[in-house]
């Protein structure tokens, strides 16, 4: 009777997830058709008023319906759509920013992740950049051969398994706190996550494995189940190799999970082993996957730099600033070099690692970026281009009636502040009212292996918590915690602890089992793709080089991950495939003058004059990345390896190649059998 009752509640979700997910297909569809799907993009991408204010109203009124599997389903397709329309709203805008140029074109780290991505499809090892990280790049070169290297799908894709999982802990908050507690994880886990979308950066993964393990860690400490409790641990472990950050969060978890399951084997022992190889087991992947794809010995030894910014006083560049003769060397001999100086330091001035981590600590909860609670804040054009006004003119270049909605939302941005370190006390002093609960365990413990770990992770370099990307829903679940101060007998967790009956989680392990899949599966499949290329017989052949005075490459270049700047204001044929972005929209919107590399980057991009396309193509020969331009109409619609002519030119912070003359290359078989038929 229970299965066929079962039964009958999934046939009601099905049909209204259906309905949910074609109503905001249509919606997507006629916003972009109505060409608002950059302005409404952006808003959700910027805002920091409205919207979160309908993506709560929104949730709420879904979450009316009582079917836990229409509720939760409808609420992922929602938010997967609003990401979505963040990340159209980033293309057709031509947002250039820190991680991307023209919306589309990967930037500084988010490059080099892409091009290190594309190396191992071709054959190649990844460089010591992405060798420090190489969980990324990996699962990057996997979906990207599975979207036949069409980085527009392949961001869709991230997007959508990043917001999936995103959901998912805002479920599992929402099923063990109630509605508002899951509501508030949710807003909070998007206002960090918009940032990064539609970039190539670590964040993704990182985030991603995180707010997995985070649901299935919650659920274990409600369930007393511990099967959720070692998968989780294990994505844990994944995801601070994948974006490395407070890492001392992993003993303190095992801690609590050798604790609060010690009844299992009567001791706390053995859970305590068998939790800390279920953690080690993320290291050793790891640790596989860098001796198959990349430079052993490179992971983690960007920290070296951390290291000797907390005992000499400055940031992760300070290292290169005091000894720049370290830029000639190899980026290892750079790593051990700095780690060198750090400990000799150390040696000579213990004092100076622990006023280091004294200076960490309070930066961590006083100032303003890096201090815990800037994952919200991401700086709005409008508001920089206003503060610059009121800056050189005073009060007097308001226009209330222009700048009023860019008022609102700086306010709205202050209030969140306040609410969430007012919020972080009044949690505090729930868990000390309910101290021996499993979630509050839970919460206790990670926070302290968080702040343990914050001197090896100073707010100074973790650029508003990036470096807490994993970790960022164990962060957040304090605060949440701070909802419940006056109801401590009406605490969500005190139902399920009770051992109220289960609810789905069909869903967690599903996306779990396909993230791992696509993990494992995906760098083999990438590996074994970049093999059959580069076999012998494979080589490209191409026409005859280029004149005396021209420069040449050989690339791999897409017309789908493309950028064609275009006059939409005097019509004209738009490209059908790549991203067109309208000159007029381009050079109307402002950028931040606070990143110099980015208001150069824009200034050269919207002086460009219409009918020029820009691409990112891969060097054959050299295994790196090469920025291209091309008039639009030379540009090659279909992927392919090419032969270019053309010189090099130098726009502000970026070196192009303008393109004067291309020719298609051939494959090994392909060009034989063309001879021979010539």
């Amino acid at each position: 009777m229970t299965d066929k009752r079962g039964q009958l509640s999934l046939l009601p979700a099905g049909a209204g997830l259906a309905a949910a997910l074609l109503v905001c297909l249509v919606l997507t569809w006629l916003l972009v058709r109505l060409d608002v799907a950059a302005p409404a993009g952006l808003w959700l991408k910027y805002s920091y008023l409205t919207g979160p204010l309908v993506i709560a109203a929104v949730c709420h009124a879904i979450s009316r319906c009582r079917n836990p599997w229409l509720t939760g389903g409808v609420v992922t397709v929602f938010m997967v759509s609003a990401s979505l329309l963040v990340l159209i709203g980033v293309w057709r805008a031509g947002v250039s920013d820190g991680f991307m140029i023209g919306g589309l074109l990967p930037y500084s780290d988010a490059a080099g992740y892409y091009v290190d991505a594309l190396r191992l499809l071709h054959g190649e090892k990844f460089s010591a950049f992405s060798s420090r990280r190489p969980l990324f790049p990996a699962l990057l070169a996997g979906i990207l051969n599975l979207a036949d290297l069409d980085l527009r799908t392949t961001l869709v894709m991230l997007t959508a398994i990043s917001m999936i999982a995103i959901c998912l802990a805002a479920r599992e908050t929402q099923r063990t706190l109630g509605l508002g507690a899951g509501i508030l994880m949710l807003i909070s886990l998007f206002m960090f996550y918009r940032r990064y979308i539609g970039s190539t950066l670590t964040e993704h993964l990182g985030l991603t494995l995180g707010c997995l393990a985070f649901a299935l860690i919650c659920r274990a400490s409600v369930t007393r189940r511990w099967g959720p409790a070692l998968l989780g641990l294990f994505l844990l472990s994944l995801g601070l190799n994948a974006r490395a950050g407070p890492f001392l969060i992993l003993p303190a978890s095992v801690v609590w999970a050798a604790w609060t399951f010690r009844a299992r084997h009567r001791s706390v022992l053995p859970t305590l082993a068998i939790g800390g190889a279920v953690v080690l087991l993320g290291f050793v992947l790891n640790r596989v996957l860098l001796q198959v794809a990349g430079i052993p010995g490179a992971a983690y030894s960007n920290f070296s730099y951390t290291l000797y910014g907390l005992v000499f006083g400055g940031g992760w560049s300070l290292a290169l600033q005091q000894h720049p003769e370290l830029a000639a060397l190899a980026p290892l001999e750079q790593a051990n070099r700095v780690y060198a100086l750090a400990w000799e330091e150390i040696r000579s001035n213990p004092w100076a690692l622990a006023a280091g981590s004294l200076r960490a600590w309070t930066g961590f909860f006083v100032g303003r970026s890096g201090t815990w609670f800037s994952y919200i804040l991401y700086l709005s054009p409008d508001w920089a281009d206003l503060r610059e006004m009121l800056l050189a003119d005073g009060v007097s270049a308001l226009n209330f009636r222009r700048d009023l909605w860019v008022l609102l939302d700086v306010a709205a941005r202050e209030g969140w502040i306040i609410a969430l370190n007012a919020l972080l006390a009044v949690g505090v002093v729930v868990l000390w009212r309910n101290p021996r609960r499993p979630l509050a365990l839970l919460t206790i413990a990670t926070w302290a292996g968080i702040l343990l770990s914050v001197p090896f992770v100073p707010p100074w370099d973790a650029d508003n918590m990036r470096a807490y990307a994993t970790t960022l829903p164990f962060v957040i679940m304090l605060p949440v915690m701070g909802l419940f101060c006056r109801r401590p007998d009406k605490l969500g967790w005190g139902t399920g602890e009770a051992g109220g009956a289960p609810s789905p989680s069909a869903g967690l392990w599903s996306v779990s089992a396909i993230l791992l899949a696509l993990q494992v599966l995906g760098p083999m499949m990438g590996i074994a793709a970049g093999l059959a290329r580069s076999a012998p017989g494979q080589e490209p052949r191409c026409p005859a080089g280029c004149r005396d005075t021209r420069q040449s490459r050989l690339v791999h270049l897409d017309g789908r991950n493309a950028i064609h700047l275009v006059d939409s204001s005097v019509g004209g044929r738009i490209p059908r495939v790549g991203n067109a972005v309208s000159l007029r929209h381009l050079r109307e919107r402002k950028h931040i003058k606070d990143y110099p590399d980015v208001w150069h980057m824009w200034r050269s991009l919207s002086r460009l004059p219409p009918g020029t396309t820009l691409a990112l193509a891969y060097d054959i020969r050299r295994g790196g990345a090469v920025y291209v331009q091309s008039v639009s109409t030379a540009f090659p619609g279909s992927p392919g390896v090419v032969s270019l002519c053309g010189e090099v030119v130098r726009h502000e912070w970026i070196e192009w190649f303008r393109i004067e003359s291309l020719a298609e290359c051939r494959w090994g078989e392909e060009a034989a059998l063309q001879e021979t038929l010539q």
